[in-house]
């Protein structure tokens, strides 16, 4: 994270005349755009970012997993899923749809013959207002289409071709770009699709951060980071096929999750069921991928079978011996010394899920095999992973195993391997009405449990040592208000990080919705009581932290607004507090013309008291900062069509801080209170 999410370095220092005058120049840069923005035709907004945005509370520990849930929706945005022709599994690909959502969509489509309007989906009880909204953004309608795979001819005729272009502009320098990055300061990526209606999706990405070498050093072929996919659909048996890159769920995700988690306050929106999903992985995250082939086939109407063989190279720190110490998920390859760990390791992978479905049942097997052509050092107890064990071949199964009716939904699985541990998740979701749920959960992870591709939910950022139960209740307490809460227990047998004994932690979570016409009003508030060791590590203590959010927002025919506030209190051995106050502005003085402002005070005591809230930005351009200190972030974005099929997006940011001369530490350190980037972006369709 860059500007607001910087470490400080100096506190209370004087602002320069020199450092103001630059800030006015900013300012005046912010106005210019803008200027240059309301003078051509823009693309409308993406109105599913504020449904994602009031996600985004709690669970600071999942921002990987929130980052790809954005990546996949907008994927979902770019290319939607005809509703009247989608098959189960690509309906299960949205991410916050339930399995019951899922059924009554099919079931409706089957009844009347597909949707004629989207309108409809008022019809369906089980999806509520809000759900409804946020699924027209990745739906679309249109006559289903000939049941047979097409011919070559007729996908390279009628094929959609897709190229977007994506550049980062800095204005300033870090530490980094004059004594150690090998590359210039800028970032860039392209990312190019292919696609035939629902059969056929190709794509290819390249991506540069910023400080790596482009055609230079290790770099002969340009980019650092490249990715591609192919993606067959709808072949008869073959449900899916892919290969490439892509991403495996299957079940709990207790031995497979390559996708994400969507985090405690996000499981009162979807029952996380026991799912088969097979996606292409398509943004620039260099990690968290397979690579190879996989295949989705359906061997009776009611059993589906999946395989996948991968194989890899990844990133790792190594030990004198050649061990892998650990294994690095932030793509970075700026300094020779980065360099120097880029794959420096290689992982081999091969498994199969088998899950049977009938009249509301379902049950499940999966096995996995994971070899790295290095052993894991293992036992290292200063990390967070420190029950890795040490190793160079893994293997893990499980079982899922579920029931649906009109009243309950459960779903489970149970899960061992070659480490000799166990885990089991188990969800419970009970319908008392179309108004009221209520949504159980009970989990347990052994310390000894291990799986390379584990991913599910919890506290820990790995699945392993927690025990803990969940209850959850979505209440529509009346038309247009929703009520949503839910307590969560953890209890860790053995220690953890910043924990040197058995630790617990208890998680709360009070959240309300009114929307009434244009107007909705979010008021959501979390409390986390946690034990952790104090400084001398003689004891254990508790933390608690507060976080808390209020925002009004109104949706007019030419514009929109918001303000929200943002607050945070936390006591371990003091007291520190924070708060957030921020405003958007949206105009759209013609029906495509769009320009939005957003700007925000942030004034904290420390990091401890960090406010995050998302910030939207140009297309795959994920921005979840932690604010802290004292100061200003601004920021204007324009989406611009040129052409029908040609559209230019940009977005100008600056942070400014009070109370620091610098930014950040290290080799990112800049040497200004104020950080100020340009986000330009193209998308031509052809």
């Amino acid at each position: 994270m860059q500007g607001a999410s910087s470490v400080a370095t100096e506190e209370d220092a004087p602002i320069q005349p020199l450092l103001v005058k630059q800030e006015m120049k900013n300012v005046c840069l912010l106005a210019f755009c803008l200027a240059m923005t309301i003078s051509v035709h823009a693309q409308s907004e993406r109105t599913w970012e504020k449904y994602l945005d009031a996600l985004l509370l709690t669970d600071d520990n999942r921002t990987e997993d929130y980052e790809e849930m954005y990546f996949l929706l907008t994927e979902l945005e770019q290319h939607p899923i005809c509703l009247n022709t989608a098959t189960r599994e690509e309906l299960e690909r949205i991410p916050f749809l339930t399995a019951q959502q899922v059924e009554d969509l099919q079931a409706y489509v089957y009844q009347y013959k597909g949707f004629k309007t989207l309108a409809e989906l008022a019809l369906i009880e089980s999806i509520d207002g809000a759900t409804r909204e946020l699924l027209k953004c990745f739906v679309y309608l249109a006559d289903a289409p000939p049941p047979t795979f097409p011919h070559l001819s007729e996908i390279g005729k009628y094929g959609k071709h897709t190229l977007l272009l994506t550049g980062k502009l800095p204005f300033y320098q870090r530490k980094g770009d004059k004594t150690a990055y090998l590359g210039y300061p800028y970032s860039h990526s392209f990312r190019y699709t292919f696609q035939y209606k629902d059969y056929l999706k190709a794509g290819f990405v390249g991506a540069q951060d910023a400080g790596e070498p482009f055609f230079s050093h290790h770099n002969t072929l340009g980019y650092d980071h490249y990715g591609f996919y192919l993606m067959l659909q709808r072949m008869g048996r073959i449900k899916s096929l892919i290969i490439g890159r892509y991403t495996l769920s299957f079940g709990q995700g207790l031995v497979m999750n390559g996708g994400f988690s969507l985090g405690k306050s996000a499981m009162l929106l979807s029952s996380n069921g026991n799912r088969q999903t097979l996606r292409p992985h398509s943004s620039r995250v260099a990690h968290n991928y397979l690579q190879g082939i996989a295949t989705t086939i359906a061997l009776t109407h009611h059993i589906d079978l999946s395989a996948f063989f991968s194989y890899r190279k990844i990133d790792a720190t190594l030990t004198e011996e050649g061990k892998i110490k650990t294994i690095l998920k932030s793509g970075y390859h700026r300094t020779l010394k980065e360099i120097e760990r880029k794959n420096n390791a290689a992982q081999t992978s091969a498994g199969t899920y088998m899950q049977w479905k009938k009249d509301g049942k379902n049950l499940g097997l999966t096995a996995v095999y994971t070899q790295f052509d290095r052993p894991l050092m293992g036992k290292n107890y200063a990390s967070a992973h420190r029950y890795v064990p040490q190793s160079n071949h893994f293997w893990s199964i499980s079982t899922t195993y579920g029931y649906r009716n009109h009243k309950y939904d459960f779903s489970g699985e149970l899960a061992t391997g070659s480490s000799g541990g166990l885990a089991t998740l188990n969800n419970l979701e009970i319908k008392f009405s179309n108004r009221l749920n209520i949504h159980l959960s009970q989990r347990f992870y052994g310390h000894q449990y291990y799986a390379p591709f584990a991913n599910s939910i919890g506290e820990n950022s790995s699945t392993q040592n927690e025990m803990g139960g969940y209850v959850g209740v979505r209440w529509s307490f009346r038309k247009g208000l929703i009520v949503n809460a839910y307590t969560d227990f953890s209890h860790f047998s053995y220690p953890r990080y910043l924990t040197s004994s058995a630790s617990s932690s208890w998680d709360n979570f009070l959240g309300l919705t009114y929307q009434r016409k244009k107007l909705t009003f979010i008021a959501r508030y979390a409390i986390k009581i946690r034990t952790r060791d104090n400084k001398l590590h003689t004891r254990l203590e508790q933390e608690m932290r507060h976080r808390g959010r209020i925002a009004l927002s109104y949706d007019a025919d030419r514009w929109t607004t918001k303000t929200q506030i943002d607050f945070s209190q936390t006591s371990f051995q003091r007291s520190r507090t924070g708060y957030m106050l921020s405003q958007q502005f949206g105009w759209r003085p013609k029906p495509h013309l769009q320009t939005h402002f957003l700007l925000a005070y942030f004034h904290t005591d420390d990091f401890a008291s960090r406010i995050y809230t998302y910030e939207p930005g140009v297309s795959y351009g994920f921005h979840y900062p932690a604010y802290y200190g004292k100061g200003l972030r601004y920021c204007v974005i324009g989406r611009i069509n040129i052409a029908e099929n040609l559209l230019l997006q940009a977005k100008l940011g600056s942070s400014f801080y009070f109370d620091r001369t610098k930014i950040a530490s290290g080799l990112q350190e800049i040497n200004s209170p104020s950080a100020t980037d340009l986000e330009m972006q193209m998308k031509w369709t052809f």
